[in-house]
């Protein structure tokens, strides 16, 4: 299962392309959100939400005011169940 870059890497490069970054922590979760702008000053924010470990959970990218989900451990998850499920089901 893919478990995405860690925070330390995330803010080191930031750090190196002058990006401004913000950690917000939530009730279980910290959110790591990494502000960059490309040309033709095309505003990105990059965000990360780890767990209480430190594993990333989930990761999404908003451009224009439109979001899109890259990584997400719980659908991750949840499809290969179903998957699982559904061999058990042509193996019975």
């Amino acid at each position: 299962m893919y478990s995405g870059p860690n925070a330390d890497e995330i803010i080191t490069d930031a750090i190196k392309n002058g990006n401004y970054f913000e950690l917000l922590k939530e009730q279980q979760t910290t959110v790591l959100k990494v502000y960059s702008t490309t040309a033709y000053d095309i505003k990105i924010v990059d965000n990360y939400w780890y767990n209480e470990n430190g594993e990333l959970i989930k990761q999404t990218i908003l451009i224009n005011n439109k979001e899109k989900v890259i990584f997400d451990k719980f659908k991750e998850a949840e499809s290969m169940l179903l998957e699982l499920e559904r061999d058990l089901v042509v193996a019975s």
